[in-house]
């Protein structure tokens, strides 16, 4: 996998190109000084006040991309325009089955815990308790 900054409207027009790569992806970049007019769009259509926490950041892919479980301490809104999405969820007191990382191990400046299993090949050796999590799976189209 590649990395590379870019302006959002470079990576629109890497959307807009058929001729390059089939997968791209905006992670964590903050609403307020990496996309600001993101953060006017989401005003026109009444999710502002969803976006009053110490921090709010933008996510955009092309698809086919797997994000590992973890539990993001904000709020969060999906817009889909096109495709679908897959979502595994687990509901809160799930996570004594779930061996989350200690908050200690966030990366710094985020509000995301992650956990140290694979949900999607899992070692059942390794992480017992796991067999017993009761998931919900959600798609959006």
């Amino acid at each position: 996998m590649k990395s590379e900054d870019m302006t959002v409207d470079q990576f629109l027009e890497l959307f807009s190109n058929p001729t390059g790569p089939k997968r791209y992806y905006i992670a964590q970049q903050d609403i307020d000084t990496k996309v600001p007019e993101i953060k006017k769009q989401i005003a026109r259509f009444g999710f502002d006040s969803m976006l009053e926490y110490e921090k709010s950041n933008f996510w955009m892919g092309s698809g086919g991309q797997l994000t590992p479980l973890h539990f993001d301490d904000n709020e969060n809104i999906l817009v889909m325009l096109a495709g679908k999405k897959h979502f595994t969820v687990y509901p809160p007191h799930q996570a004594r089955y779930l061996y989350p990382r200690p908050p200690s191990m966030a990366i710094p400046g985020q509000r995301t815990y992650t956990t140290k299993l694979n949900i999607t090949q899992p070692n059942f050796a390794q992480f017992p308790l796991f067999e017993k999590a009761t998931a919900f799976k959600v798609r959006v189209m």
